[in-house]
């Protein structure tokens, strides 16, 4: 306590602005009724401020801000709401706690906010945010009840503006994010998150969850990408970002979206994401629902999920690079479990290792990428890697792997395939004579009275770049680029015929002439 400071809640507390102490312990005791404020109040630098599971309400107007931390101090234990009026402004007003400035990019460091519920009746307002340069930050245990309004829970946002320098949140903590039913986003789905970063680095989330809400995590490049970023952290920005257990039973648009292009900037700046563990459910009728959506980004990692219930379970957009989603499931999708490419261009290196895919397709597609557990095209450099694929019985797949004539040089080994759909194909590689996709691979199966291949021949190289590959018939290819020493093995040989053929300098001839 200082100097035996204690808040009523009886009335208004219209005067106060500031707390005036250098340092210490505020305490508001604990009351039935709420404490009302009407203007901001800050909780200055190095102060802790327990709310000893109060509640405090502020009844405020315009474009003004609720608690307003600073560096190095705390606010803790209790609820805080915003039941405001004619609320404008940035993403600070009317929000129940901020700190640092977005207008100049200044932050605050070393500022604790936990052990709180939330809740703001600003339509697409923050929970809580933090502005700028903040630094070492922590924002945990924040519990969210059942909100129409909210848009962010927790935010961190760069600020500042051109030149610059502007400010970036780095060295942050958000863990323990506890939301309940959110139902603001409809149409405005691409910046609705429980957890939301927006132009920051080196940042740590554990633990968000929701009831229900239009997106979990956001991950942003920020309007002016990092075009006015200080030097010594220019080209982090997008980096170092870490996310585990992400969980929502009900989500309506995204699960996970990275972004990394600004709308005020031509500087592309690919986020690089590690997501851990996420459980990510949609209710299957949703058209334009993802699961985990990744544009303009580079070497995001989804290990280990949970996915079902989407139009498509892990989709990339445009400039979408080295995409990589390692073991987990992903199921019962609408469509695609998987899909690689974009029409737009710029999707290269992504890949699937050791994951489990089943009855994906639940919308019934045949003949096109979205019947597949896993479509790629417009894509190059993708690999596909120890997974499996199907049920036994009752499979929606008509394909496991569908690879369309655009999506080049990609590789394929070690999968298995349980079941498909009747009449499908497990590993599908472009069509019949798109030999030169350069597909390479072994040791793809599929279980018995199931087809296991169309399309073109998966190759196996050697040490010397020549490929060997089986081709359907009995006779070699007519069209392709080879080179000497390419061998190819017919499936139906004939007596008196040969088992297959090799490439020579003066084309394909036949080796292994059997007994008629």
């Amino acid at each position: 306590w200082v100097a035996g400071f204690v808040w009523n809640q009886w009335q208004p507390w219209s005067g106060i602005r500031t707390l005036k102490v250098n340092g210490g312990r505020l305490g508001i005791m604990p009351f039935e009724l709420s404490t009302v404020f009407d203007d901001t109040v800050e909780i200055p630098k190095g102060v802790a401020l327990d709310l000893h599971g109060s509640t405090v309400d502020f009844q405020i107007d315009g474009a003004i801000r609720a608690f307003d931390i600073k560096t190095k101090s705390k606010i803790y234990n209790g609820t805080v709401t915003v039941n405001g009026t004619t609320a404008s402004g940035g993403g600070d007003k009317h929000a129940p706690v901020s700190g640092g400035d977005q207008s100049t990019g200044t932050g605050i460091s070393k500022a604790k906010v936990y052990d709180l519920t939330v809740n703001t009746n600003r339509s697409n307002g923050n929970g809580v945010v933090l502005f700028g340069d903040s630094v070492g930050c922590e924002i945990y245990n924040i519990t969210i009840p059942d909100s129409p309004t909210i848009g962010r829970c927790v935010a961190l946002e760069w600020g500042g503006s051109e030149p610059g320098p502007t400010g970036h949140p780095h060295n942050c903590k958000i863990y323990n994010i506890n939301a309940g039913a959110l139902s603001f986003g409809a149409g405005a789905g691409s910046n609705a998150y429980v957890a939301w970063l927006s132009s920051a680095f080196n940042i740590t989330v554990e633990n968000i969850y929701a009831d229900s809400c239009y997106g979990v995590l956001g991950v942003f490049t920020g309007d002016r990408s990092n075009d006015g970023a200080p030097a010594r952290y220019k080209n982090m920005i997008g980096r170092g970002i870490t996310a585990d257990n992400i969980t929502c039973e009900d989500v309506k648009k995204y699960g996970v979206r990275c972004y990394g292009k600004g709308s005020d900037s031509s500087n592309l700046l690919p986020q690089s994401v590690v997501v851990t563990n996420p459980v990510l459910r949609a209710d299957g009728t949703i058209t334009d629902a993802i699961g985990v959506l990744c544009e303009f980004t580079d070497d995001v990692q989804i290990v280990n999920p949970d996915i079902s219930g989407f139009q498509t379970g892990v989709a990339t957009g445009q400039e979408a690079k080295n995409l990589k989603v390692i073991g987990g499931k992903v199921w019962g999708n609408r469509a695609s479990g998987i899909s690689y490419g974009s029409g737009a261009g710029g999707v290269a290196g992504c890949s699937v290792d050791g994951t489990s895919l089943y009855l994906n397709n639940q919308g019934g597609f045949a003949g096109v990428g979205g019947a597949a557990a896993i479509f790629i095209q417009n894509c190059s450099r993708w690999s596909v890697n120890n997974c499996k694929f199907g049920d036994d019985a009752g499979e929606t797949q008509q394909y496991s792997v569908r690879i369309e004539s655009t999506a080049p040089d990609g590789k394929l080994n070690n999968n298995h395939t349980f079941g498909l759909a009747a009449g499908g194909v497990a590993y599908v590689n472009g069509s019949s004579t798109d030999y030169d996709l350069g597909t390479t691979g072994e040791n793809n199966t599929a279980a018995a009275g199931l087809t296991g291949f169309g399309g073109a021949p998966i190759y196996q190289v050697d040490w010397l770049g020549r490929k060997q590959f089986l081709i359907s018939g009995a006779s070699a290819p007519v069209s392709g680029t080879w080179q000497q020493g390419d061998r190819c093995f017919y499936s139906a040989p004939s007596p008196g015929g040969y088992i297959g053929s090799v490439y020579t300098s003066s084309g394909w001839r036949g080796f292994g002439q059997l007994q008629s």
